[in-house]
């Protein structure tokens, strides 16, 4: 088993009306994103997902079930890895999975 790091990132393509006079391509850009921003994200048109690996990791051989449970629920394994045996399954009944 595998511990992967994912880079998530999705595109998105919208258009704005901006009001200035400059011809400076990076003050459009600033306005134009501040515009994109302020608007309403529903309204972004959906483009793409793209994933890239950035760490993968052998998941060590001494971690429980219960360890890569909370892997598989989100937490960081550089939080997991130092809870012990009783941390994991008190984590997990305090998330309500055991």
């Amino acid at each position: 088993m595998k511990i992967v790091e994912l880079k998530i990132v999705q595109t998105y393509k919208t258009q704005v009306i901006v009001n200035t006079d400059s011809e400076d391509e990076n003050t459009i850009l600033k306005l134009s994103s501040e515009k994109a921003d302020n608007m309403s994200h529903d309204n972004w048109g959906y483009e793409d997902t793209e994933f890239e690996a950035v760490n993968i990791h052998e998941i060590p051989k001494e971690l429980s079930k219960d360890h890569i449970m909370l892997l598989e629920c989100g937490y960081p394994y550089h939080k997991i890895k130092k809870y012990s045996q009783e941390d994991a399954e008190a984590e997990l009944e305090a998330i309500n999975i055991n």
